[in-house]
């Protein structure tokens, strides 16, 4: 099992159009598939929804299309807890640290 924290810009790509989209959507997809686990500190769902509301207040969205992406994020079988780096510096994860989670966005060039 893979095991990584999930990175809000990540997440957002796999639900709207941004750069890295295939390869966000490959790790979904392996999540789903109940081949990766993905980890998140509880602001997560803040800074989600805060993109999201970015997004129609630009006028790139619908409100209405905001929240059904929020819902459908909310159901992500994703682990969330109040400190998910001071969890990982316990080695409770089985992966080193990872307190800088854009360092991980090149899981793209990697995999």
């Amino acid at each position: 099992m893979i095991c990584r924290i999930l990175d809000t810009s990540v997440a957002v790509a796999w639900y709207l159009p941004e750069e890295f989209s295939k390869p966000a959507r490959r790790w979904q997809q392996m999540l789903l598939d109940g081949k990766a686990e993905f980890y998140t500190p509880s602001l997560h769902y803040w800074e989600f929804a805060n993109v999201l509301r970015a997004y129609v207040m630009r006028g790139e969205i619908e409100a209405a299309t905001a929240h059904e992406i929020h819902n459908l994020h909310l159901d992500a079988p994703i682990i969330s807890g109040p400190s998910v780096a001071s969890m990982d510096k316990h080695g409770k994860h089985g992966h080193p640290e990872r307190r800088d989670n854009a360092q991980w966005l090149n899981w793209a060039d990697a995999n």
